[in-house]
């Protein structure tokens, strides 16, 4: 049997541990070493991680695929990577992510500078998550195109009707709870407009911080806002049948958010829910081509309220053919691309 190593500074994610699978299913055994001190809220018990730390060189011996995720491992392990690429082993490179955050352009110039040159050095194979990140990336590499598909298990799940909570209009936000401003936004609307905001997902510690800055901004909260904390995916279908719209709103100042497509893209279609998104970005782009959707304003809470108003009047009927398709082939389409390696 073929073996298989899977690199990642965090805990495996819903995205890795799909990976995972599909490794094992075109042949290969499979040992994972990740950082298990960050993404604390994506671990389960499905697949055994071994701590990155303690990766060497004799646990790479007789290896012949070494899959790599993130930026900082390459930080955490640049010479063993340096040395592997040197090496007649099949390395892949899975950018989720650009690491490019920074409301700073001059900063993100430099950060995307030394990426891209990591890249350009290290890795010919590179699966990326956004087609929008390939024209910022070295253009001579093997790429291919991964898009953060649900499981193919909720394929014809179907979505019940929104659960009526006293007939109010609910927008829910399903995922890791981050960009704690653009959270704000949803709240601070919901509480304006009598509407229910629903957060479904981790970790715990940012909500507690969610929390306290509501308590900072003096809204009150108690009759607009629920936190369901952590879910699995084989709850999505329940999480949206609960939902009227899908919120997917991220800081827009950053050119990762600009460029990046979310999960959250396909499980709207999936589960026919609209969504609503950051002007401004290629998920925009692609929202407003999809008919799936509206964007709204990430920054100004004024604007952002003006857009909520116009969007949620729009009527959507989307058709979840087109990710359904996409969601069938797609272990096939992987599978094939690192056959070819």
């Amino acid at each position: 049997m073929m073996k298989a190593i899977i690199l990642c500074d965090h805990s495996l994610d819903p995205r890795l541990r799909k990976r995972t699978k599909w490794l094992g299913e075109s042949g290969y055994d499979v040992s994972i070493y990740t950082d298990s001190n960050r993404g604390k809220h994506f671990s389960n018990n499905e697949f055994f991680e071994n701590d990155l730390s303690g990766l060497t060189v004799n646990d790479l011996k007789d290896i012949d695929l070494v899959y790599i995720s993130g930026a900082k491992v390459i930080l955490q392990k640049f010479i063993l990577i340096f040395n592997l690429s040197k090496e007649n082993i099949n390395v892949v490179y899975e950018i989720p992510d650009l690491p490019l955050r920074s409301h700073f352009n001059f900063i993100n110039k430099i950060i995307l500078f030394l990426f891209s040159l990591v890249v350009q050095v290290l890795f010919s194979n590179v699966v990326v998550t956004s087609g929008a990140f390939i024209r910022f990336l070295p253009k001579n590499k093997n790429y291919f195109l991964c898009e953060n598909l649900p499981p193919d298990n909720l394929i014809n799940n179907q979505v019940g009707d929104s659960l009526a909570i006293d007939n109010k209009l609910k927008v829910g936000f399903v995922g890791a709870l981050r960009y704690p401003h653009q959270m704000l936004l949803l709240i601070k609307y919901c509480v304006d407009n009598d509407y229910i905001a629903l957060f479904f997902g981790g970790p715990k510690e940012n909500e507690i911080k969610l929390r306290s800055l509501c308590n900072e901004n003096s809204l009150i909260i108690e009759s607009n806002v629920e936190f369901h904390g952590a879910y699995d995916q084989n709850e999505l279908s329940e999480i949206y049948g609960k939902i009227d719209f899908v919120y997917s709103v991220y800081d827009a100042k950053q050119p990762n958010v600009r460029l990046a497509l979310p999960n959250k893209l396909y499980e709207a279609q999936l589960f026919k829910t609209p969504i609503i998104v950051a002007k401004n970005t290629y998920l925009s782009e692609c929202v407003s081509e999809l008919e799936v959707g509206f964007s709204v304003d990430s920054t100004d809470y004024n604007k952002f309220s003006d857009d909520m108003n116009e969007g949620l009047k729009m009527s959507f009927l989307i058709d979840p053919s087109l990710v359904e398709g996409k969601i069938k082939s797609s272990k096939s389409d992987f599978s094939q691309w690192i056959e070819k390696l």
